[in-house]
């Protein structure tokens, strides 16, 4: 009895494995393509902020200028700032999964261990 409980929970300890290993994978890519979509937001940004730029000089008083200029230095910052707080909150979400994750698998492993001594010393009473 004993080597049939072995195998099932070599068999298990495999299955937690692989399973791991796909969440991990699962998370590392939604972070990758999670940091990918931050560069590529902020590359159009500094885009249309280089354009803007550009044709806040096409004004010749110099006031009106520096007025728009500090007007979009000031939006570029508050959306640079929701950018980094999205990005912050998007993270957290998945160390949330993560932990998650890893708590129910060591719940479930725990409850597993339990079941396999309890089973192992049942069957070594009626012996």
């Amino acid at each position: 009895m004993t080597t049939a409980i072995d195998a099932q929970n070599a068999a298990w300890a495999a299955n937690v494995e692989a399973r791991n290993g796909t969440m991990a994978a699962a998370v590392d890519a939604a972070r990758a393509t999670i940091l990918e979509a931050k560069v590529a937001f902020l590359d159009a940004l500094d885009a249309r902020e280089k354009e803007i730029r550009w044709a806040i000089t096409s004004i010749y008083n110099y006031d009106y200028q520096s007025a728009l200029n500090d007007g979009l230095t000031a939006a570029r910052n508050a959306m640079d700032a929701t950018c980094e707080a999205r990005l912050e909150d998007l993270l957290a979400q998945l160390a949330d999964v993560e932990a998650t994750w890893a708590a129910h698998t060591a719940s479930e492993t725990d409850s597993l261990n339990a079941n396999t001594a309890e089973e192992v010393a049942r069957c070594e009473n009626h012996k």
